[in-house]
């Protein structure tokens, strides 16, 4: 995705924690599809560097925007 964006809608800090909300937009180059998907992410700060960091994004409707489609799984059998 070249065209590719992140902004980040909230910032937020408490003593070793930064977290912060973003939403992405892209367009598939290979389908041609834009997408706009969320993601949360925290980080835990010690001496100035990440030491531990953990986040959430919506990817299922990123793909899904993109143009993937979930198909019907298949039944496992005894």
């Amino acid at each position: 995705m070249p065209d590719m964006h992140t902004e980040i809608n909230l910032l937020t800090k408490e003593g070793d924690l930064v977290a912060y909300y973003a939403t992405t937009t892209g367009t598939s180059v290979e389908y041609g599809h834009a997408a706009v998907w969320a993601k949360s992410v925290f980080a835990r700060f010690r001496d100035g560097k990440i030491v531990q960091m953990w986040g959430v994004e919506d990817g299922l409707n990123q793909m899904q925007q993109l143009g993937f489609r979930l198909v019907e799984p298949v039944k496992v059998t005894a």
